[in-house]
């Protein structure tokens, strides 16, 4: 608020409106939250499963594309004359995120297993997943 502004009495509604909404809307949610009977260790799992097919599907394929598309760039660069210090440079990044890319989809697996476990329960994505 700026020194010496008095906020308009529009301000002041909203405000106010916000005090009661945010309340009333976490009352609700809560309310459904109560009426609804799930296994939370099955939510639990299902939500994992879905981070884990996720991080298998769209980021592998990102970095594949990221690794050939470096490549592309790598060998391209040798053809351009004064620009080629600068295209290797970009390239060898390009190449270098598809790899840690490729290392974080396999090692996805057993950070949420460690992530997910549960008590002194053994949690395994991989089987747990279906994959």
């Amino acid at each position: 608020m700026i020194a010496g502004k008095i906020p308009s009495s529009r301000t002041y509604k909203l405000l106010l409106s916000a005090k009661i909404i945010l309340p009333v809307l976490t009352l609700l949610s809560m309310m459904s939250l109560a009426g609804a009977t799930y296994n939370a260790e099955q939510t639990i799992i299902n939500e994992v499963c879905s981070i884990y097919h996720i991080i298998n599907t769209v980021i592998f394929v990102i970095a594949l594309a990221l690794i050939v598309l470096g490549g592309t760039i790598y060998a391209i660069s040798h053809a351009t004359g004064g620009m080629k210090g600068t295209l290797q440079g970009y390239a060898m990044g390009l190449i270098l995120g598809g790899i840690i890319g490729v290392i974080i989809v396999l090692l996805a697996g057993p950070i949420l297993s460690i992530v997910a476990n549960v008590g002194n329960t053994s949690f395994s994505v991989s089987q747990a997943c279906g994959s």
